[in-house]
């Protein structure tokens, strides 16, 4: 199993058209959270994928490339469904 992966990241915005001057200085780059499955981590950059068949090793969907220079935060998530629901329960925790 892929480890599942929350990447928060900034990406560039903009917009076509005609603008005032304000609008452009006022604008921020957009800050984005993603979370995916972790394909590949390479120097440059992380690979997500949102889906992918655990069955057909080959068959991926809804797929990201994010350049590193643009992560803020990357985090791996473990859930383990069974130990949440004995938390829920007071059972745990």
């Amino acid at each position: 199993m892929l480890p599942l992966t929350i990447v928060t990241w900034i990406d560039a915005i903009g917009a076509d058209g005609w603008t005032s001057l304000k609008d452009i200085v006022d604008t921020e780059l957009s800050e984005h959270t993603t979370v995916g499955f972790l394909v590949m981590e390479t120097d440059n950059a992380v690979k997500l994928t949102m889906s992918y068949d655990s069955v057909n090793e080959d068959n991926y969907g809804a797929w990201v490339v994010i350049p590193k220079v643009n992560i803020i935060s990357q985090k791996e998530v473990y859930f383990s469904p069974t130990i949440e629901i004995m938390e829920a329960r007071g059972v745990v925790g």
